[in-house]
């Protein structure tokens, strides 16, 4: 049965099942450190998401229609995601970290890329794991579709695709509400939302509230586990927590930054 998004944001136990679709991620993310964040900001993940489907697009006989640095940036640009400069700088990251290569063929001075089996399994990953979280909310067809895509070793190829243009033509994912925006360009702000989300009891009364309950109580903590968002978290949660992030915040210092304690309100 198809899922529109009114029925999943009704669905009684959609806290749940968010909530361990949030612990697969972050498992993915501590598996991977740095290939995850690629997913855990939304300028990276689109930027990745458009890689992806170029490669998958390509014309399997020319190349040139595939992944290459001067399709990446015209794309990056035509959906303003991105300047030039930092899609260019972008794909110099994914080629150094070995995320994607140089195909073994050049037309002239083009050079087209393909995304290592690395990524393209982390890739698969991220995908069952939204899969089997539509699949627990759908009582009719459930187990279906994660069973349908690791049936058919191609259907990344063709869906993925479909998941780059969805998100790039969505408004709603492209100018999120204040609740999410804090997010958005946040340093792996993903990660540090995941991680949040993952403390959420998912049957506490207090969830129907405007404030869901995270048991995680101190954003300061994250730098053990994801270095990198620590810093820019602890100056950011402070400064947008009383507006609707579903948090309180009290100041402290740390690590030469502002630490933000999440205190259930």
């Amino acid at each position: 049965m198809a899922l529109v998004s009114e029925d999943i944001a009704r669905h009684p136990a959609l806290r749940r099942h968010v909530q361990a679709q949030s612990r697969t991620l972050l498992q993915t993310y501590e598996a991977n450190p740095r290939l995850a964040s690629v997913f855990a900001t939304q300028q990276r993940w689109l930027m990745a998401h458009i890689g992806l489907a170029l490669y998958f697009n390509r014309e399997p006989d020319d190349h040139r229609k595939g992944l290459t640095s001067a399709r990446f940036m015209d794309d990056i640009c035509r959906h303003s995601v991105a300047s030039r400069n930092t899609a260019d700088a972008f794909l110099k990251v994914m080629l150094h970290y070995g995320f994607i290569r140089h195909l073994p063929i050049k037309y002239g001075r083009i050079r087209p890329f393909e995304p290592t089996a690395g990524t393209l399994e982390t890739v698969a990953g991220w995908v069952m794991a939204h899969l089997r979280t539509l699949d627990s909310l759908d009582s009719l067809d459930s187990g279906f579709r994660l069973a349908a895509f690791v049936a058919q070793p191609d259907m990344l190829a063709k869906l993925q695709p479909l998941v780059a243009d969805g998100l790039l033509s969505s408004h709603a994912v492209r100018e999120p509400r204040q609740t999410f925006s804090l997010f958005t360009w946040l340093d792996n702000g993903g990660i540090v939302m995941d991680w949040l989300m993952s403390g959420v009891d998912p049957i506490m009364p207090t969830w129907t509230e405007s404030r869901p309950v995270s048991s995680q109580s101190e954003i300061s903590r994250t730098g053990s586990s994801f270095p990198g968002p620590t810093c820019h978290a602890n100056w950011a949660m402070p400064k947008n927590s009383a507006a609707s992030a579903g948090w309180a915040s009290a100041v402290t210092r740390s690590c030469g930054c502002r630490a933000s304690s999440i205190r259930n309100t």
